[in-house]
């Protein structure tokens, strides 16, 4: 039997942009899909060991940045200054948990563990970074959560420490799970939890990570504003300066506006290992079934960049610096 690997996040109920290209909506993902389609023909017994039939992202990765990852470039063929803020998105794993109980609640050391964490995210924005490319205080927007014990009690201890950053309602998007085939693998995954965690993931990847402003939005917007005028004030008509304006003009040197620095935000997002190596893998656009070739420790510091023009950088993975080597733990 050929399944066709039906379980992806892009086969519910209609084509949603497919990853692997990092295309938006439109016909590039209905042509990418086609691609897919003629590629998948494997032998269940042997798909897990080919990393292009991992899932849809897999087959259709490519080398190639693609700029309009988000969806949210210009129009194609305009040229837009790049506006919003830079985003560093602050990825937090929780604490360590109990293995054994029902809740898998945070145990004493993965409390102690998000204590550290707090003291050291409220510290970092008592000070300033300063180098060549300008001085940066952070200032952190929110706490966002996902809906598991585990990390709402890390997030509660967080929110302790940072008493006037709100903290969010619990967000089922920002659960663990498993986003893809890994590879390699020893064996294959069970195809009904691929199903729902990929689609899951991907739509809280889509739903949080990306560039602050929608430039084709902005757009417009801008010619909507633009129509309006036009049609209050008639076509070809140009204001006439008086002379007052051109004396002014003359006699009021021009000032040298010196560059304005960009304005940063923070925000912090206490989730799971799993979603944090697949949002680094999907926003650095790099092949996503390498997700758990990456580790992380308990109450880490992943820190994913999107800057105004849609460039992405990882600022840091997996920083464990407030935790002693004794306070160490991984699951």
């Amino acid at each position: 039997m050929r399944r066709g690997f039906r379980f992806s996040a892009f086969r519910l109920g209609r084509r949603v942009a497919p990853r692997g290209a990092w295309a938006p909506l439109g016909l590039a993902s209905a042509v990418a899909g086609a691609t897919w389609e003629r590629r998948c023909r494997c032998d269940d017994e042997k798909w897990w060991t080919d990393p292009a039939q991992c899932s849809d992202a897999c087959a259709l990765w490519q080398r190639t940045w693609n700029g309009d990852w988000d969806g949210r470039g210009p129009p194609p063929g305009e040229k837009m200054k790049a506006t919003g803020k830079i985003r560093h998105l602050i990825l937090v794993r929780h604490g360590q948990y109990d293995l054994e109980g029902e809740e898998r609640g945070l145990t004493d050391l993965g409390r102690r563990q998000s204590e550290k964490l707090a003291q050291r995210l409220s510290a970092e924005r008592q000070l300033t970074k300063k180098d060549r490319y300008g001085e940066v205080r952070i200032q952190y927007a929110g706490i966002w959560v996902s809906n598991v014990t585990r990390a709402i009690q890390t997030a509660q201890i967080l929110a302790a420490h940072l008493p006037d950053v709100p903290l969010m309602e619990p967000d089922v998007l920002l659960s663990e799970g498993k986003p893809t085939q890994p590879h390699p693998s020893s064996s294959a995954s069970r195809l009904a939890d691929l199903w729902e965690d990929s689609a899951r993931m991907e739509a809280g990847f889509r739903k949080y990570v990306h560039r602050e402003v929608d430039h084709k939005r902005l757009a417009e917007k801008e010619k909507k504003k633009k129509k309006e005028q036009e049609s209050k004030l008639g076509d070809g008509y140009v204001p006439e300066a008086t002379p007052e304006a051109h004396r002014e003009e003359k006699e009021t040197p021009k000032e040298v506006k010196e560059p304005k620095e960009p304005e940063h935000v923070y925000e912090i997002y206490v989730c799971h290992m799993n979603l944090i190596r697949y949002f680094v893998m999907r926003a650095l656009q790099l092949p996503p079934e390498a997700w758990l070739r990456l580790r992380g420790d308990n109450t880490n510091i992943t820190e994913i960049v999107v800057h105004a023009d849609g460039r992405v950088s990882l600022h840091r993975f997996g920083d464990i610096g407030h935790l002693p080597l004794d306070m160490v733990t991984f699951h």
